[in-house]
């Protein structure tokens, strides 16, 4: 994006004919210089978004309740936008850009049953040592408003790390050193 302060997050619902967003902007200093933990508690009632163990939204109503009425799933990507007032205008020369996820962990909402009689249960943690197909997939399309083409050849698991690729047409992959994680 144009911008290396901020990070989104969102909800959408309803279909591609009537699709409702729930875009939010937050404002961090300098997040490409380091690992960071973005958390989402997702109940019958509300959806909570926190960065570093900082609660920074949460949704109530109608948006959140319906998300309970189908089954949902989480999604890490890399694109760009065909829309440079969101985004800033796209430079190829910047290519290649990685995202680096370090551990994806997941609990189940048990209100009062979890740890220390919290509302989440742990079920299961993905350190990425190799790719879990029964848990992801890699995608292989686009969609509208999005100038590059998801390849599986751009999601990679090395050094305990899933790297997301942007690159150019026929440099698919990724070759280099994977930035250590001081917090973990």
């Amino acid at each position: 994006g144009k911008s290396s302060d901020v990070f989104q997050s969102n909800i959408i619902t309803g279909n591609a004919a009537a699709k409702i967003t729930s875009e939010k902007i937050h404002t961090f200093s300098n997040l490409p210089s380091a690992y960071h933990t973005y958390s989402v508690e997702w109940t019958p009632t509300y959806i909570a978004w926190f960065f570093d163990g900082q609660e920074v939204r949460r949704t109530t109503g109608a948006q959140a309740t319906d998300c309970q009425l189908k089954e949902m799933s989480y999604r890490f990507n890399l694109w760009i936008s065909s829309e440079p007032a969101w985004v800033g205008a796209f430079n190829e020369a910047i290519l290649p850009v990685y995202q680096y996820i370090n551990w994806v962990k997941y609990s189940k909402y048990t209100p009062g049953s979890g740890p220390n009689s919290s509302d989440f249960t742990p079920d299961w943690q993905d350190n990425f040592n190799s790719f879990d197909g029964t848990r992801w997939s890699k995608g292989n399309w686009t969609f509208d408003g999005n100038l590059v083409d998801f390849a599986p050849e751009n999601i990679v698991e090395k050094d305990g790390c899933c790297i997301i690729c942007l690159t150019k047409a026929g440099q698919t992959g990724f070759n280099g050193t994977v930035p250590v994680d001081k917090e973990a």
